[in-house]
Formats: structure tokens, C-alpha cells, sequence
């Protein structure tokens, strides 16, 4: 038995002491030098730096802890060339209220009361003082585990039995005895090794990561022993099992984490991972009630394989404790994972709508943050079935950048570890088709990780293709997740992660379904949902059976604080220059403290404050941007106002014009450019003209990309794209995107007429094919003669034109001078990028526009679909080559064309020409297509009718794009000449599957 000491006084006086860096000047001579820091029996020593008289050590990171009577003890030593080891040149010594006053501290070299020492210079130590990891997460379950150990090894524990019964049942009564007998010694071991666990993890950050891994495997263990063996005599081979995890926890004792992390705590979190699946599955097998039912269960998971799988898997890992390393670097899980391997089936899944929109680790919380939220969540998944019947979603609401998205992330990564997440979805403001994918990316999830929910799903939507297409989510719910779910065994809990809620386009349907519909499901499948705390979504939740309700004002502020002065730390105390700017007006760390109470439990505030101090280059130091952000109020949309305004004082209506076309920009661009090519792109034609650099360089803290002029520039958090588009917020700085999509408009057509011209690309040879143009020649060629502005603008301009609804008739001359002018230019470039299927559809935008929005002008309308006609008659010749429009399809125009009337001109000279039988109008026949030479045995039409696929007698097959007219690849075979027998195409149009003569079955992906 472990010998408990109480820790409760000692924990609210220690703290812990990171030592971050150590510098020394003055040194009397220059030799190689290293430090030492010592508090009590700690010693930590560092490398030798090179030949020096000022010789500095970063990123030591030296970890102690500073009792109530500890002191800081730093020793310089040199390397004299002609001595065998280091000679003490000097030290200091630093008490503790010194160091929990000053983060840096400077102090002259003494001798530290040794004779004969010659000391010189002074040190200056760069230190962290913060209380000590947060353990009472699983002390309060700890703290229990002896008196319930002996509460269930008494022969007490079992109830008396009537005298009458007792002889029928003694023979139970004994085997729950063994029972206990062989899993308390297990139990024992777990403790003894959590018991050393908690004291490290109080110490050092990196295994703050396993804290709530052993939290989870303790909780659901000792749940189990107390209430499942406590109840149930286990069959011999699940009791197997408890053997495996006494001798496993053993050989941990032995391990030092403190010391060893980086070689053993992989392991560590692997081994605390399988001991929590192995309660799941021993809760669940014991939970079964009677031997038929136990029978068949058995029959659909074989317990003896399972068991075995357990016990290979905990060898793996004790090995790998042992031998430092790690090779058993997964845990076996009971969800039968495996991969989809038949192609039908895979083609059925596909079709699905999917969201690629999953959790990011660098977007979780700091290790050691957000504890308490997090461990509610864990605990609440790991609850028993039973227990929870009330709660399936775990709604989480508060204002924007109070941490949600981060606690998501953080939950997310934690059970994908574990092999328990079943899907997650970030929903993102800006990209609008996320809303319809929500079930059917959360069914695609759980089918590629549980075949029989795969099987029962396929069995829904195969041949449906209506039910595959809908967009109604209440369907989407019952066809894609609930009907699959019924009758549905799953072990342990399935989590489901949801982001954002509030920032889905139209989510009334699917916070219905969450909030009424949620008790049909299994009751192990559980959802987390983060959100605003708007009304809608808030009032919905509070009036279901089934939300448990975590809002973020609710957690303990000093909680909150804790963590965001964490996060304060990791971002200024390595900036050297930050450090001292601030502690010369703010002595002893005051700065820390002001910033966590300015940040008022806000993240996003503190993260933006940290870059916003951080920031080089807008005329003023660090301790000046910290007045200006500390000066005002904490509302996040105060800190905004605060940043824009030091960085723009002067507020004259040119100045404003010229911030709104900027941030415009940024906020509706519909992919980000770097800060080079937004000028370009709004000033065409001026040269090193610099006002998005002048607008967004001082803007670092709400921008990434905007100190570069490589990077692209993107907005860092979606709170200030709801700040600048609010008049209320932002006052004179509102932008109106309506008004920013047209003036990107105008801007692309500008930079498209001044940077357009034939051969832009300077080809020698007007019939060079791309077939001849290697990838890394082609992009070369891209990069040194078509500007990213230019690309935007011939990718984008009718995107933006077309949302352009007023004062539409000021485009007609821009429009004219494109179209007139420059549209063979624009073909050629798109063609160079690799674009030319857009150009189609492109064009078609632009003609509903004109008919739309300019129909006094049938002209310009007449010669956009003249230009569709164009391409799509030519597609294969002018596909084939960047300047084969010139060449291989000019001269063949019909002579009436408008094209040909305004582009006549530009025919090559070396071309050939037509002496009689040409055309005079386009025929009434829309497309020609040339097929196989073989026989056709096979023909497709895509669902959306874009694409026509072709098969023939030898195994070939041609696909077509019936959009722009022309073969989107000519030929593709497997194997032997089979013929193909059958062609379909997936309901999205991006996958085609093939059936051969031989019985081969083939599966393409047409977009590459």
C-alpha cells in the first residue's frame, strides 16, 4: 500500500520555476563557458558555448519547484585550455520572493562565499513562476481508492444470503470473491503508478498531454471495479486480462517519466488508452445479461480473440516500456475498424455528400489548459449508458473567442486518439455548402470506421439515388444516421465533434434535429456542439431532455485566468526585446497580470493583444502597444476598434476610401493573395504603387501574411469579419461587401485589359503543344510571365461581376473592351493555368448577367455565346497547345462569327487557309464527338450531364466533357483488351467505375 502524504498545504504554497534563458557579459576570459542552476538537491546543468567573453544559453528550460524556503542558485564556470574541467568563475543567488517579483533578473557575478575566486561580470536570468500543474482531476477519485480496495476485498462485501438459499448460492458467492481477488491486485498496481504519475505531471508541462488519459483510464476502471465486478462473476478469460495490466503497471513504476518522457510518453499515453478500451469492453461484455444472450453476442465479436488481441497489444507496450522504445505505437480497439475494399461499395459511399472540414491539433488548447472543461467532457463520454440516457449532446456557448473552437479541436483530437471519434465538422462562416454535408460526412465517418453500421447504411442508400441528392437534413438524419443506428451494438462510447454551429449558413434544420431527435440514437453515440450563445440555439437546446448545457462564463474565472496567463507566457516570455520593454515600466511581471485581467476570460483578446504587442514595425515599442490596447475597455470588438485606430490616427476621407477598398478585398477575395498582388490587383498599370502594404502591414495582429510579401494575407479570426462589416462595431472603418465585390469587378476586367496580349507567355513556336512543355518548365513559365493578380483576375472576374446588382451599365465599356480585345488573351492564359474547363462556365455567368442586368445591349450578350460556341467547336485543338486558337481554330471560323469579324486579324500567318467550303454560320449542330475506331460497347451520361464516357470492344475508354466539347482523356485501359461491358458514373460526376468482359472491375477518378 502506498503511503499517502497530504499534499493540500503544500500544494498552495510550491510553485514551479522555469529557468528560460541565461546570459552573462564581462566575462574576463574568452573560453568556452557553461551554467549551472541549482534549487536544494536539483541540479541542472548546461551545454558549453563556444569561445566567448559574453556567453548566453537559450532555451534552457530548466524546471524546478520553488518550495516556501527555496532559493535559486546560478553558477558560471569556464573551460581554461590547460585545466581537465570547468573552473568556477562567479554566481549568484536568488531568493524566492525575488523570483516571483522579477522575470528577469539581473545581478553582478559573486563568489558565492569561496576563496581564491577571481569574479567578474554580471548574469541576467530569464525565469517563469506559475503554480503547479493542475492534478485534482483524478486526486478526488485517488484519494477514495484505498478505502474502497478494502471496502471490496472484506468478506463483508458480499450481502448476506438468506439461510434457506444459502447453499444454492455459496458457489456464486465464491466465484464473485475470486473475482475481486484476481482484478484488486491490478487495480493496486494502476494506482501505485498514477500516485508517481501525478506528482510529475505537476511539474512538467509536456505530460500535462497524458493527464487526462490517466484520468479517463483511472475513472473507468475503478467504475468498473466497483460496480461491474462488484455485481457479476467475470468468465476466467476476461479475468485474463487483469494479470495483463498488473504486470504492464508494474514495469511503469519502474519507468521515471520525469526523465525519460521523450523516449517513454507515447507509450505512456498508449498504455493509458488500452486500459480505458479495456473497461469499455469489459462494462459492455459484462453488461450483457444471461448466457443466451452472452452466447450470441460472443458469436458476432469472438470474446477469446478480442481478449487475445487485448493481451498481444499490452505485451507490445510493456516491451516497449522496458526497451524505451516505441514500437507498439496504437491500441487495439473494439470497434472492428477496417477499410472499404469493394468497389461498388466504395463508389455508393463516395456519393455521399462530405465535408472535408476536420480538427487541426495546432488549433486545440496549451497542455495543462482548459482542465476542468475538458475532463467534464471526457467523464461525461465515459459515463455508463445508463447514467446519461438524459444528456446525448454536450452543448458548449459563449461569446466569439472565448475558446470553444479550441476545446473542440482539443476533444476531438483526444478520442481520434483513442480511436472513439466517430466524425468532427468545423463550420466555417465563408464556406456556405457545409451545412447540407453535416450527416453525410458524419455517415461516411462512422462507415469507414464500423463495418456493420457500413452495412446497414449501404443497405439504405443503395440505388436511391434521390435519397443519396437530397438536401433536406431532417432526411439526410433519418436515412444517413438513424435508420443505420437502429439495432445497432456499439462497445463504448462513438463522439461526435460539431464546431461552430452558429456560423452554418441556415442551421434552424439541423439544431431541430439536435436538439428533438437526438433520443433515437444509441446512447452511446455522443455529440459535442459548440456555439454562439445566440437565443435560437440556446432556447432550442434548454427545452430537450438530452443537452447537457457548459456555458464558457460559467467556468471558474480564476480557471480561465490560469490558462490564458499560460498562453501569455508561451507567446511573450521567449521574445527577449517584449520582455524588457515591459518589465521597465512594468516591474516583477506586472505586465502578466494586467493582460490576463484586460482579457477578461477572452482568448481571442489575449492572442490578439500578444500579436499586437509582438508586432514590429508600426512606430512604437512594446511597452507603448501596451498602454494602447490596456488603456480602454476588454470587449473584444474594443480591442479591434483599439488596434485600428493606433495604427491609423489620422482618419480623412481618402484615407478611409482607400482602408475600405483594402479590407474589402481581404474580407470577399475568393482566394487569398499575397500583399504584392492585392496592389497590383487594385491598382493595375501603377507601378510600386504600395497602399495594401501601407493598410495591412501594421495589421500583423489581425492578419497572417500581412508582414510578408510572399505570404498570402488571410483574416485570423472570423470575430473581425462580423467587426468590420458591422457599422455599430467598427464605426468609420465599416466595409460594405456589396460595394468591395464590385470594385473587385471593376478591378479584374482593369487588370485584365492592361495585362492581356497574344502569346503573353513569349512561346517561339506558335504550334508547341503541351504535351512538349514539361510540369516544372510549365510552371517556371507561369511564374515569370503571368502575375498572381492577373491569375486572380481571369480565374475570378465573373464571380464578382456577377454579384453586382447596381450601376451595372458603368461596366458596359470594360465589358466591351474585354470582350473585343482581350477575349483571346483571357482563353489563351486560362488554357497556360490549366483552367480551361472554366471558361465555359465562366462565360456563361457572364451572359445571364448581361441578359439580366444589361439587357439594352443584346450585342454583348450575342458575342459571349459566340464565344462559348467558339470553344466548345474547338476544344480539342485549342486544348492541345497555349497558341493553337491561332493556328487551329481561327481560320476555321464561320466568316459571319462575331469572333471571326473581331479576331480575324490575328491569324497566323503560317496557317492554313480555307479557299472554299468554309461555313458561314455556326451549324445547328451543337457538338461532334470522334470515338474509338473500335466498336462502342459501352456509353455513359454523368447525372449533372457535363460528361459522356465511351467503351469499347478493345478495352478502351474516352471520357468527354460535353460543357466545353471536347475529351478530357482519350484513352485508359486495364489490363488485357477486354471489352468493356458496362460504364456508370458517381452521383457527384468526379468517379467512374467500369465493368470488363473478363470480369475486371475499374474504378477512375476523372478529375485527374
Amino acid at each position: 500500500m502506498l503511503t499517502r502524504v497530504d499534499e493540500s498545504s503544500s500544494r498552495r504554497s510550491d510553485l514551479r520555476l522555469i529557468v528560460k534563458k541565461i546570459s552573462a557579459s564581462g566575462m574576463k576570459h574568452n573560453r568556452k563557458h557553461l551554467v549551472k542552476a541549482t534549487i536544494g538537491h536539483e541540479i541542472k546543468t548546461s551545454r558549453e558555448t563556444e569561445r566567448t567573453k559574453d556567453p548566453s544559453w537559450l532555451d534552457l528550460d530548466f524546471v524546478f519547484v520553488l518550495s516556501d524556503s527555496s532559493h535559486l542558485t546560478v553558477e558560471v564556470f569556464d573551460h581554461p585550455v590547460v585545466s581537465m574541467g570547468p573552473s568556477f568563475v562567479g554566481g549568484i543567488t536568488v531568493d524566492r520572493n525575488a523570483l516571483q517579483r522579477e522575470t528577469v533578473i539581473t545581478r553582478q557575478l559573486d563568489s558565492l562565499g569561496r576563496s581564491g575566486v577571481d569574479f567578474a561580470g554580471s548574469v541576467i536570468v530569464h525565469v517563469t513562476v506559475n503554480a503547479l500543474g493542475d492534478v485534482t482531476g483524478f486526486e478526488p477519485v485517488l484519494d477514495n481508492v484505498d478505502e474502497d480496495l478494502r471496502q471490496l476485498c472484506t468478506p463483508g462485501w458480499v450481502k448476506p444470503i438468506p439461510d434457506p438459499v444459502s447453499n444454492v448460492v455459496s458457489s456464486i458467492a465464491t466465484a464473485y470473491q475470486s473475482t475481486a481477488d484476481i482484478w484488486q491486485p491490478a487495480l493496486k498496481s494502476v494506482e501505485s503508478f498514477l500516485e508517481g504519475l501525478k506528482a510529475t505531471v505537476r511539474v512538467v508541462d509536456a505530460l500535462a498531454e497524458i493527464h487526462p488519459y490517466a484520468k479517463a483510464a483511472w475513472t473507468l476502471l475503478s467504475f468498473v471495479y466497483k460496480t461491474v465486478i462488484n455485481q457479476i462473476a467475470l468468465d476466467a478469460k476476461v479475468n485474463r486480462l487483469a494479470d495483463v495490466i498488473r504486470e504492464i503497471y508494474e514495469a511503469a513504476k519502474d519507468a521515471d517519466p520525469l526523465k525519460e518522457y521523450g523516449t517513454i510518453g507515447k507509450t505512456l499515453q498508449c498504455m493509458l488508452m488500452q486500459t480505458t478500451e479495456c473497461a469499455y469492453f469489459i462494462r459492455e461484455y459484462a453488461e450483457t445479461k444471461g448466457f443466451a444472450s452472452r452466447t450470441v453476442k460472443n458469436q458476432v465479436y469472438p470474446i477469446d480473440a478480442k481478449i487475445e488481441l487485448f493481451k498481444t497489444t499490452f505485451d507490445g507496450l510493456k516491451s516497449d516500456l522496458q526497451n524505451k522504445a516505441t514500437i507498439q505505437s496504437s491500441i487495439a480497439v473494439f470497434r472492428m475498424l477496417d477499410t472499404v475494399t469493394d468497389i461498388e461499395e466504395a463508389l455508393v459511399l463516395h456519393d455521399l455528400p462530405y465535408a472535408s472540414a476536420s480538427y487541426q491539433i495546432e488549433l486545440g488548447c496549451l497542455p495543462g489548459s482548459r482542465q476542468e472543461i475538458l475532463e467534464e467532457i471526457i467523464d461525461w463520454v465515459n459515463s455508463a449508458s445508463e447514467d446519461s440516457t438524459q444528456s446525448r449532446v454536450f452543448l458548449i456557448t459563449g461569446i466569439a473567442g472565448s475558446g470553444k473552437s479550441a476545446i473542440a479541436h482539443t476533444i476531438a483530437r483526444h478520442f481520434s486518439d483513442q480511436k472513439r471519434l466517430g466524425s468532427s465538422l468545423f463550420f466555417k462562416r465563408d464556406i456556405t455548402e457545409r451545412p447540407e454535408t453535416l450527416f453525410g460526412t458524419i455517415a461516411r465517418d462512422l462507415a469507414d470506421s464500423d463495418p456493420e453500421f457500413r452495412s446497414k447504411l449501404l443497405g439504405v442508400v443503395r440505388g436511391s439515388r434521390s435519397l443519396i441528392q437530397t438536401t433536406s437534413v431532417l432526411r439526410q438524419f433519418r436515412s444517413f444516421i438513424l435508420e443505420p443506428t437502429k439495432d445497432l451494438r456499439m462497445v463504448g462510447p462513438v463522439v461526435i465533434v460539431i464546431d461552430a454551429l452558429d456560423e452554418c449558413k441556415d442551421y434552424k434544420g439541423i439544431l431541430d434535429i439536435l436538439a428533438t431527435q437526438l433520443d433515437t440514437l444509441p446512447q452511446n453515440l455522443r455529440i459535442v456542439v459548440t456555439a454562439r450563445a445566440e437565443y435560437a440555439i440556446c432556447s432550442k437546446f434548454e427545452k430537450s431532455l438530452y443537452t447537457r448545457h457548459q456555458h464558457m462564463e460559467e467556468i471558474p474565472p480564476r480557471s480561465t485566468s490560469e490558462d490564458i496567463l499560460s498562453f501569455v507566457d508561451s507567446q511573450l516570455l521567449n521574445d527577449t526585446d517584449v520582455v524588457e520593454s515591459l518589465e521597465r515600466q512594468w516591474p516583477k511581471g506586472q505586465w502578466r497580470t494586467e493582460l490576463v485581467s484586460k482579457a477578461d476570460q477572452l482568448f481571442q483578446w489575449a492572442a490578439t493583444a500578444c500579436r499586437f504587442i509582438q508586432q514590429d514595425g508600426i512606430g512604437t515599442d512594446p511597452a507603448r502597444r501596451f498602454e494602447i490596447i490596456t488603456s480602454g475597455g476588454s470587449v473584444l470588438n474594443h480591442l479591434y476598434l483599439e488596434v485600428l485606430l493606433h495604427s491609423f490616427p489620422w482618419l480623412d476621407e481618402e484615407f478611409l476610401d482607400l482602408f475600405q477598398s483594402i479590407m474589402g478585398t481581404v474580407v470577399v477575395i475568393r482566394t487569398p493573395l499575397t500583399i504584392r498582388s492585392l496592389d497590383a490587383l487594385l491598382h493595375p498599370g501603377t507601378i510600386n504603387y504600395s497602399s495594401a502594404r501601407n493598410i495591412l502591414r501594421p495589421l500583423g495582429s489581425l492578419f497572417s501574411g500581412a508582414s510578408s510579401d510572399t505570404l498570402p494575407v488571410q483574416v485570423l479570426h472570423t470575430s473581425f469579419r462580423d467587426f468590420i462589416a458591422d457599422p455599430s462595431a467598427s464605426d468609420k472603418f465599416v466595409i460594405d461587401t456589396v460595394l468591395s465585390n464590385a470594385v473587385l469587378a471593376r478591378s479584374c476586367l482593369d487588370t485584365m485589359i492592361l495585362g492581356l496580349c497574344q502569346n503573353i507567355c513569349d512561346f517561339k513556336d506558335q504550334f508547341t503543344t503541351f504535351m512538349e512543355i514539361s510540369s516544372e518548365d510549365l510552371s517556371r513559365i507561369i511564374s515569370e510571365h503571368l502575375p498572381e493578380a492577373l491569375q486572380y483576375a481571369c480565374r475570378f472576374w465573373t464571380s464578382h461581376l456577377s454579384t453586382v446588382t447596381t450601376n451595372t451599365t458603368c461596366y458596359i465599356v470594360q465589358i466591351e473592351a474585354f470582350l473585343c480585345s482581350h477575349l483571346l488573351s483571357w482563353i489563351e492564359v486560362m488554357n497556360i493555368l490549366h483552367k480551361f474547363d472554366e471558361t465555359v462556365r465562366s462565360l456563361y455567368e457572364v451572359a445571364a448577367w448581361l441578359l439580366t442586368s444589361v439587357p439594352q445591349n443584346p450585342k454583348l450578350h450575342s458575342m459571349t455565346m459566340d464565344a462559348i460556341r467558339f470553344i466548345q467547336t474547338f476544344f480539342t485543338p485549342l486544348s492541345s497547345g497555349p497558341l493553337q486558337l491561332y493556328t487551329s481554330a481561327l481560320p476555321f471560323l464561320p466568316f459571319k462569327s462575331s469572333i471571326h469579324h473581331t479576331y480575324g486579324h490575328l491569324v497566323d500567318k503560317t496557317a492554313p487557309f480555307v479557299l472554299h467550303g468554309r461555313e458561314s454560320t455556326w451549324s445547328p449542330l451543337l457538338l461532334s464527338l470522334e470515338f474509338h475506331r473500335a466498336d462502342i460497347t459501352a456509353l455513359a451520361f454523368s447525372n449533372d450531364g457535363t460528361h459522356l464516357v465511351s467503351g469499347d470492344e478493345k478495352g478502351n475508354i474516352q471520357i468527354w466533357s460535353l460543357e466545353i466539347g471536347g475529351i478530357i482523356c482519350s484513352s485508359i485501359q486495364i489490363g488485357d483488351e477486354s471489352p468493356v461491358t458496362t460504364l456508370t458514373f458517381s452521383l457527384d460526376g468526379n468517379h467512374l467505375v467500369s465493368g470488363h468482359g473478363d470480369g475486371t472491375v475499374g474504378m477512375w477518378d476523372i478529375r485527374t
